[in-house]
């Protein structure tokens, strides 16, 4: 697996979370069996690889099972959060969700990246953005402090199509997930928001489209790929 698919914390052989998931990782092959949230039609190839010893060239690999698709369900809210009602007013199958979780974020030059295309492809979107860690310290928690590395006049030019949410706001993804006028969504972990946006396949069949990791990285971003969503 490329390092590039990893999360950010443990690319740093300094920290903490390095040395947990080292620990966590070497105690797995250890397992009496190992419960994947997942579905052998969904990713047969990665079930197969584990199974099959791929994983573990040097010892035996424990029992894999796949007990999924399991995914959180939208609990009551006080309050909708704002993007709702924004979402609420777009036509169906419409918007672009763009999410990239709490733990992995992109950098300056994609933000860049990601904009442009977003701007040409003329597609309506709803954005969590979220700073990179190499952000300035005297900005850290500041709620416009994201929203400053976007293209200069990029929010008024996309005004009546976009909303960038910052990562600092809570989203409530699975709503967004289900929502009608969401038609696709953009992230670095593909099989959790597919599970978020219905387990039970019933939005994949209506064409939400999904960009997942490496398209995000080496497609669609640095190819201009964000400029060409499509519908089914």
């Amino acid at each position: 697996m490329p390092a590039s698919h990893l999360v950010d914390g443990v690319l740093d052989s300094g920290t903490d979370l390095y040395a947990t998931s080292l620990d966590v990782f070497g105690r797995m092959a250890a397992a009496s069996g190992i419960l994947v949230n997942t579905f052998e039609a969904l990713e047969s190839s990665a079930v197969a690889a584990l199974r099959d010893g791929r994983c573990l060239p040097d010892r035996a690999t424990p029992p894999v099972y796949c007990f999924g698709p399991v995914a959180a369900e939208a609990g009551e809210q006080e309050e909708r959060h704002p993007c709702l009602p924004w979402l609420d007013a777009q036509p169906e199958r419409s918007v672009v969700f763009l999410c990239f979780g709490s733990r992995c974020t992109v950098s300056l030059e994609q933000i860049g990246e990601m904009a442009g295309g977003l701007e040409r492809s003329g597609h309506r979107f709803l954005w969590v953005l979220r700073a990179p860690p190499a952000s300035s310290a005297s900005a850290a928690g500041e709620p416009d402090e994201a929203l400053s590395h976007l293209p200069e006049g990029f929010l008024s030019r996309t005004a009546d199509r976009g909303l960038v949410v910052t990562a600092s706001s809570w989203v409530p993804q699975v709503e967004v997930l289900r929502h009608a006028s969401t038609g696709a969504f953009v992230t670095r972990e593909p099989l959790r928001m597919e599970l978020d946006a219905g387990g039970d396949g019933r939005r994949r069949a209506n064409g939400v489209l999904a960009v997942g990791s490496r398209a995000v990285d080496e497609q669609g971003v640095h190819r201009g790929g964000a400029g060409r969503l499509a519908w089914r």
